[in-house]
């Protein structure tokens, strides 16, 4: 830590407090010799009011104590470091010890004595200077620990959340591929979009659409559309924009699709008065959603124009677009239809008999990967976090006796990087009189119903025989089912340097 040196005080503006004129006439001429810029006040309130004022910027304050009438040095002081926080050192004549024990009890940087010569005095200051700059330092060096602390528990909070929601998804897979594996698995654990793969369907009712010009499409039970090619813009661009039509393009997906067997098909005219037809898709004996073929005219039949024209002035559609679209409508025999319906219920059949497995697996393997990308930026936050607040990182597992640790972990204790690390390599680098209070600490936290966290200082003993003191903070992440703490993180950091 880098200190004040004689050049950094040069320039340096003191206030100084003496209420005898003389005295303070010679000391503002002795400590402008060496280098300082002083103003003067000749009584506390004056020293307050100057300070409180800003004016001026004042970077010390040498203050008498006694100031005659009105308030003391002491008092004076007092209200000054409330104010601002600036180095202050009483410079007086008394030397009793009942005035010398009131000082005490404001935050200063130095008793001197008058008389006792400028060399002694500009000392005072210097070091005064270097005192106030290594206390700064450690008040801004304890805040970013702090800070880089709530981060590392933030980090560590969302490692937990990260961890917790691994074991769900990971869970929740294997419940999907139960019911989808095993014959005895809970198919109402799926979702229709759970079991098809779209893409390849999609592309495979293309294929089907540019050979036949039949157009279909798989929704699921609540009318859903997961695959669709061929929409006619009757519907797309009419029936399905307006709220009143869109209803009867609902119905039409899911009431009037229900109750179909198995393998069989129904044929209908929707509310809109367009013909569909429907196959339910089944997982076993579960309706899990439709295949239909929709949105055509029989050829050997003529659509009733002024019926789609009373349909475009009651639903507010643009009349003759609405019939135009109605012209681009396909027309297919009712041969063609049944050969249509025919594969679309075959292709039912085989979509139920697919062995799903590759897909959920291959779910399950992006879930888990999307995971992990989460851990490693909440781990990158953790390491970051730590590096700047220059702690040591650590994971505790009770039930292997073991640690995992950051790289500078080891170093805090004196010790080289160790191959191993147990209670027992703690204990042994902790000071003796500080292992039984540290290790009740620790044991404590980890029984059955103790604290989930713990803090507490202790010194270790370094290989050369040197002592340093350490702070650490755990908290118990996972306890087994008698309650006993099993794994628990924590972090370290040295604090010597307060502590002294």
């Amino acid at each position: 830590m880098n200190g004040e040196s004689m050049t950094d005080t040069l320039g340096k503006t003191i206030l100084l407090v003496e209420d005898e004129i003389l005295i303070a006439m010679m000391e503002k001429l002795q400590l402008e010799q060496v280098g300082y810029r002083v103003i003067h006040a000749n009584s506390g309130e004056k020293a307050v009011e100057l300070v409180r004022n800003g004016a001026d910027v004042i970077d010390m304050v040498l203050m008498d104590i006694n100031l005659g009438p009105g308030i003391d040095g002491t008092a004076a002081a007092d209200a000054i470091l409330k104010t601002q926080d600036v180095p202050l050192v009483f410079l007086s004549s008394h030397t009793e010890r009942d005035i010398v024990r009131k000082t005490e009890e404001i935050t200063n940087y130095g008793y001197v004595v008058k008389n006792s010569g400028i060399t002694v005095l500009d000392a005072s200051i210097k070091m005064a200077f270097k005192l106030f700059t290594a206390r700064q330092s450690i008040q801004a060096q304890r805040m970013d620990i702090e800070a880089a602390y709530e981060e590392m528990q933030v980090a560590n909070e969302e490692l937990i959340a990260s961890e917790q929601r691994l074991i769900r998804s990971e869970a929740s897979v294997r419940n999907r591929l139960k019911a989808i594996m095993e014959p005895e698995g809970d198919l109402g654990d799926l979702e229709l979009s759970d079991i098809i793969d779209t893409d390849i369907l999609q592309s495979l009712l293309e294929d089907f659409h540019r050979l036949t010009g039949i157009l279909g499409a798989i929704l699921d039970v609540s009318g859903k559309v997961l695959v669709a090619v061929g929409w006619q813009d009757i519907c797309t661009k009419f029936h399905r924009c307006n709220p009143e039509s869109l209803k009867n393009c609902l119905e039409s997906d899911t009431i009037l699709t229900q109750g179909v067997p198995a393998t069989t098909y129904k044929i209908y005219r929707c509310k809109n008065n367009m013909w569909d037809m429907v196959t339910p898709l089944m997982i076993g004996d579960r309706h899990v959603g439709n295949v239909f073929i929709g949105q055509f005219i029989y050829d050997d039949e003529e659509p009733d124009i002024e019926l789609f024209r009373a349909q475009a002035r009651r639903y507010g559609f643009e009349e003759e677009a609405y019939i135009a679209a109605l012209r681009r409508v396909p027309r297919f025999s009712k041969e063609t239809v049944d050969s249509g319906i025919r594969f679309y219920a075959r292709l039912s059949e085989i979509i139920s008999s697919m062995s799903y497995g590759a897909i959920q697996r291959s779910r399950m393997l992006a879930e888990r990967e999307r995971t992990q990308a989460a851990l490693f930026v909440t781990t990158e936050r953790l390491r970051l976090a730590t590096e700047m607040a220059g702690l040591a990182v650590w994971e505790y597992d009770f039930s292997s006796n073991s640690m995992t640790r950051s790289d500078n972990h080891d170093a805090l204790y004196g010790l080289a990087p160790q191959s191993h690390w147990e209670i027992g390599t703690f204990l042994a680098a902790t000071h003796p009189d500080d292992r039984e209070l540290s290790n009740l600490h620790i044991e404590k936290s980890v029984a059955p119903g103790g604290p989930d966290r713990y803090e507490f200082d202790f010194r270790v003993v370094f290989p050369d025989s040197s002592i340093r003191w350490l702070n650490v903070k755990g908290q118990v992440v996972r306890r087994d089912d008698e309650g006993r703490g099993i794994i628990v993180r924590g972090c370290l950091i040295d604090i010597t340097e307060w502590k002294v």
